[in-house]
């Protein structure tokens, strides 16, 4: 079995949207991310969602603009690990996906379904549940729309 960690932060300094989307949750965290041990550099890399883009940066490089607010652990067998891998690799600078949480907004308050598969891009959380979706498969919800606090309510069973 492999470790990989479900990462739920804020970044170091005020930002806007971090606080919009922290207050919208009714959170002390507003991102989600995938922390994991890559063996060849020896190195624990944080992959995510954000900054405009699907990326990965050394935790190390991480910690200096986020704050971790919570974790989770989980054990993945080494086939997930490798699909979990793959998929952030071969989703690396695709496009944060800014108008999908638009449509989050949109679904929760008025049931809309707008954005729904027709973005190409990625908000964190789904990118999260997307690239490990053995940890998920309980969430019921359109995947597109998951935020980073139902993430958290699956794993902790609260917000």
């Amino acid at each position: 079995m492999k470790e990989v960690f479900v990462v739920f932060s804020r970044p170091q300094s005020f930002k806007l949207f971090s606080w919009l989307i922290r207050a919208y949750q009714g959170t002390t965290y507003s991102h989600s991310a995938i922390r994991f041990f890559d063996i060849e550099s020896g190195k624990f890399l944080i992959a995510e969602a954000g900054h405009g883009e699907v990326h990965l940066m050394t935790e190390k490089s991480w910690r200096k603009i986020n704050k971790k607010v919570d974790e989770s652990q989980h054990q993945v067998t080494p086939e997930d690990f490798k699909i979990m891998r793959d998929f952030i690799l071969d989703n690396l600078q695709v496009k944060y996906s800014i108008s999908q949480n638009l449509g989050i907004i949109l679904f929760d308050l008025f049931g809309v379904k707008l954005f729904l598969n027709k973005v190409e891009g990625f908000n964190c959380s789904e990118l999260v549940a997307r690239a490990l979706p053995d940890v998920f498969k309980n969430y019921k919800g359109p995947i597109d729309y998951v935020k980073p606090s139902q993430i958290h309510t699956l794993i902790f069973g609260k917000k």
